[in-house]
């Protein structure tokens, strides 16, 4: 028998040897897979902390400054969150808006578009996009995608449970169609001091997303 014969027999038997391992792991990873706990809390922070990120870019690149309009400052963008209600089909979800009607509702047309699908809005239930239609971003809603059924954010932003940003990418803490000017409502609504927002699940698990003064850079503790 010759030397090729050989190498293409030992060869085929090591690829046979390939397959039945691989076939192996995967029958390994079918049934051991569906037992290990996905941690939701962290997927939930890491999506809560890139739409943070996200209505800070949609503030920087659409500037609502409009000398014509005295009430142009109330109109930026914003994130916010929902105590369970109808709307969020009694969940805890959050949406991003400008309240171009400034109004007291985040109406379906105030609402951002999903970039990753622009049919749907970037809301997990509100006014007008309710958790049961098509175009909303289920993944907002963090009590049915993710288990979490608290949300609380620090003394120093704990404002209506929301944040927006001005042209330069600057956190504002509270709802900002109470202001009276273009950054007081009372009291400066710039934030001073690191806004905490932490989310917790029925399990008891919590993470913490921080956004910092000025800058507005996010991150999970």
């Amino acid at each position: 028998m010759s030397a090729k014969v050989i190498l293409m027999k030992k060869t085929a038997f090591t690829l046979i040897e390939i397959i039945f391992v691989v076939v192996i792991i995967g029958i390994m990873s079918a049934v051991i897979a569906p037992r290990v706990k996905r941690a939701t809390i962290q997927e939930a922070a890491d999506q809560i902390a890139a739409h943070i990120r996200y209505t800070q870019q949609l503030a920087l690149n659409d500037n609502k400054f409009d000398p014509s309009d005295p009430n142009w400052y109330k109109k930026r963008w914003q994130i916010f969150f929902q105590n369970p209600n109808s709307y969020n089909d009694y969940k805890i979800s959050y949406t991003i808006y400008s309240n171009t009607n400034l109004d007291s509702n985040a109406n379906t047309n105030e609402i951002a578009k999903n970039p990753l699908n622009p049919s749907q809005v970037l809301s997990g239930g509100t006014v007008g996009a309710s958790y049961g239609s098509k175009n909303v971003t289920k993944e907002m809603n963090l009590g049915h995608k993710y288990d979490i059924n608290s949300v609380s954010f620090s003394n120093n932003c704990n404002l209506a449970m929301r944040i927006s940003f001005d042209y330069l990418g600057r956190p504002l803490k509270g709802d900002i169609k109470s202001l009276t000017s273009k950054y007081s409502g009372g009291t400066n609504r710039l934030l001073q001091q690191d806004c905490n927002i932490t989310i917790t699940n029925s399990a008891g698990e919590f993470k913490t997303i921080v956004i910092t003064p000025e800058t507005g850079y996010v991150y999970i503790q």
